[in-house]
């Protein structure tokens, strides 16, 4: 015999190798049904997510585009809003915060250009949609004293809420015959 010629397998080498083979085949078997499932959960995971996902880059977007109106607000109320010699402007009605408890105290706010000294700023609040429809409040008049002040405003206590409920408020402003009105202010009880 050459030294290359092979030795036959002994007389058991098949069955134990068929035998392992088969265990193998199992294993494989059992191995892709795991991955086959872990797929599939990832592939359910990533479709719960994805309106999250989805959600969270929306809700991004909508900050950055609150971000650039409130620094094109703040340019305005910087730079003025354009109203003529003589003429005067009211802009930016609004309460700050924007949302409050009952009992807390808010400013009311608007942006102010062409005013004179001693001119009157009247702040007319409303609660909105009562049960008796809309509930006006007594004016309150403010002074300017500053002309050259870019807002106005003053302080304010927002009345009692029954716990639970919520009320609405907004408020004109007028200075002599121009007006505006206010966002809306949410008050929790």
């Amino acid at each position: 015999m050459s030294e290359h010629a092979q030795k036959p397998p002994p007389p058991d080498f098949w069955p134990e190798a068929r035998a392992r083979l088969d265990q193998l085949v199992r294993r494989l078997d059992l191995v892709e049904r795991r991955v086959g499932a872990r797929e599939r959960a990832l592939q359910e995971a990533r479709e719960a997510l994805l309106p999250v996902v989805d959600a969270g880059r929306a809700q991004g977007a909508d900050e950055a585009r609150v971000e650039d109106l409130e620094g094109r607000i703040t340019r305005l109320e910087r730079t003025g809003f354009g109203t003529a010699p003589g003429q005067v402007g009211l802009a930016f009605a609004r309460f700050e915060p924007s949302e409050v408890e009952a009992g807390s105290e808010v400013r009311l706010e608007v942006g102010v250009e062409g005013l004179n000294v001693g001119d009157v700023v009247r702040f007319e609040i409303e609660r909105i949609a009562s049960d008796d429809g809309t509930a006006r409040m007594p004016p309150i008049a403010v002074t300017c004293v500053d002309p050259a002040a870019p807002g106005l405003g003053f302080s304010w206590r927002v009345p009692p809420v029954a716990p639970g409920r919520i009320a609405n408020y907004r408020f004109t402003v007028s200075a002599r015959d121009v007006q505006t009105d206010s966002t809306v202010l949410i008050v929790r009880g």
